[in-house]
């Protein structure tokens, strides 16, 4: 069984964009979300399976009910309830796993996975900031390994993208960190775990326009911005579900703000 394991927390367009583009590969999703941010902000539970009803039979939504008052411990903790949910695990399960925002690209899924998963894979992503199609670098994002191999030893493969027994593909996805509408945005630098470091002009949909239309990307209060470019409405430059549904997700593409 292959699954695929992410956190929710409302971005319904990017959830949309990752079951379409691993439909193809991924035999069950399992979804968490929680009634709490990263960042323990009282929050409504967002998930709903009619949005995605064509999904509704491969989707396993689970809600976290525990909670800790260090922000890392509880996005952690979010990980370790995924892998708990899966039901009836075997050893040779093979889990696909990211944040909700890191998307492989589901034909380099389907090449690792056909040839046999002999290590702990990462697959390297286009990082986009803001919109779809404004690019600022390439990032090491979605791992896929075996059930045995996080559970026998979890804390050295939970985050294994720097490990050096993981085996890496270049050019294998997409990172769409904070693409979105300015309201979700704000909304996720308050809740995710590194609300900290988010600088206080960030927390502000007029500057995060400003910010669009500039193509210069940050959260980060210590960081300098980051300049962004513009790539094509291609595939491979985008998922293929996007590409053929242009209009739909007008709202996250540059030229929506650059009027």
């Amino acid at each position: 069984m292959i699954y695929d394991l992410t956190m929710y927390s409302g971005e319904d367009d990017l959830l949309e964009i990752r079951l379409e583009e691993l439909a193809g590969v991924i035999d069950k999703f399992i979804i968490i979300e929680s009634e709490y941010s990263h960042s323990l902000i009282k929050k409504p539970l967002l998930f709903d399976i009619k949005k995605l009803s064509k999904f509704s039979d491969r989707i396993i939504y689970v809600v976290k009910d525990s909670f800790h008052d260090n922000a890392f411990v509880n996005d952690w903790a979010a990980r370790e309830n995924l892998f708990a949910a899966i039901p009836n695990p075997k050893s040779d399960d093979i889990l696909h796993f990211s944040d909700l925002d890191e998307v492989t690209n589901s034909d380099q899924l389907s090449y690792v996975l056909d040839g046999g998963l002999k290590a702990p894979v990462n697959f390297e992503s286009s990082y986009r900031f803001f919109c779809l199609d404004l690019y600022g670098r390439k990032s090491r994002d979605a791992m896929v390994m075996r059930y045995d191999w996080i559970t026998t030893n979890f804390y050295k493969y939970r985050d294994s993208r720097n490990n050096e027994d993981t085996y890496r593909i270049p050019d294998a996805g997409w990172h769409f960190s904070s693409v979105g509408t300015p309201e979700s945005i704000v909304r996720k630098w308050k809740w995710f775990a590194h609300y900290n470091e988010v600088g206080e002009q960030y927390k502000n949909e007029e500057w995060i326009r400003s910010q669009i239309k500039r193509k210069a990307g940050s959260w980060d209060k210590d960081a300098k911005d980051e300049e962004l470019r513009l790539v094509g409405h291609k595939y491979p430059d985008l998922p293929d579900y996007v590409v053929k549904n242009l209009d739909k997700f007008r709202h996250l593409f540059y030229e929506y703000y650059s009027d």
